[in-house]
C-alpha cells in the first residue's frame, strides 16, 4: 500500500471491503463465542436446575414420608387412648358390677329380714290364735275370761319358766 495521498478510490474501496470483511469476521467470531458461552450458561443452568429439581422431589418424597409417619403416629396414639378409655371404662364398668352385686345381695337380705319382721313368730301367732278363745294378753299378764266359771282368771307371762308350763297353766284356767 501506498501513502495516503496516492490512494486512489479503488483502493480505498478494497481496503474498506478488507475492513468490513474483518469487521464482520469479528462479529461473526464475538456472535460465536457469545453464543458459546450463552450455550454452555445454559447447559450449566439446566444441569444445575435438574440438581436442584433432583434435590427438590427428594425433599418432597421425603416430606410426603414424614406426613406418613406424623399420620401414623397420630393413629397409633389414638388407638392407644382409645385403648386407655377402653380398659377404664371396663375396669369402671367392673367395679360398678360389683357394687350393683353387693347391693343387690343388701336388697335381698334386706326384703327377708323385711319379711321375717312382718312375720309373726310362732309364739306371736301361738298368742293372736289364743286370743281368739277371749283370752286378753297385755303387759305381760294373761286374763282369762271363763264363761263357765264367769271369773276372771290372771296369769303372768313373764316369769322364768319354759313357755309350755305358762301355757298348760293357761289351759288349765280355761
Amino acid at each position: 500500500m501506498t501513502s495516503s495521498s496516492s490512494l486512489d478510490k479503488s483502493d480505498i474501496h478494497e481496503l474498506l471491503s478488507t475492513i468490513t470483511l474483518n469487521d464482520s469476521l469479528f462479529n461473526i467470531n464475538l456472535f460465536t463465542s457469545i453464543t458459546n458461552a450463552h450455550r454452555k450458561f445454559k447447559q450449566e443452568s439446566d444441569i444445575e436446575l435438574k440438581q436442584k429439581t433432583n434435590v427438590n422431589d427428594i425433599l418432597d418424597k421425603k416430606l410426603y414420608l414424614i406426613e406418613n409417619e406424623i399420620n401414623t403416629i397420630k393413629i397409633n396414639h389414638t388407638k392407644n387412648n382409645e385403648n386407655i378409655n377402653l380398659v377404664e371404662l371396663e375396669n369402671s364398668y367392673s367395679m360398678y358390677k360389683d357394687e350393683l352385686d353387693t347391693i343387690q345381695k343388701n336388697i335381698n337380705t334386706y326384703d327377708e329380714q323385711l319379711r321375717l319382721v312382718n312375720k309373726p313368730t310362732f309364739n306371736q301367732l301361738y298368742l293372736e290364735l289364743i286370743k281368739g278363745f277371749g283370752f286378753d294378753i297385755k303387759n305381760g299378764k294373761c286374763k282369762i275370761k271363763n264363761e263357765k266359771k264367769k271369773c276372771v282368771i290372771e296369769v303372768d307371762l313373764n316369769k322364768n319358766q319354759p313357755l309350755y308350763k305358762t301355757v298348760n297353766e293357761i289351759w288349765e284356767n280355761v
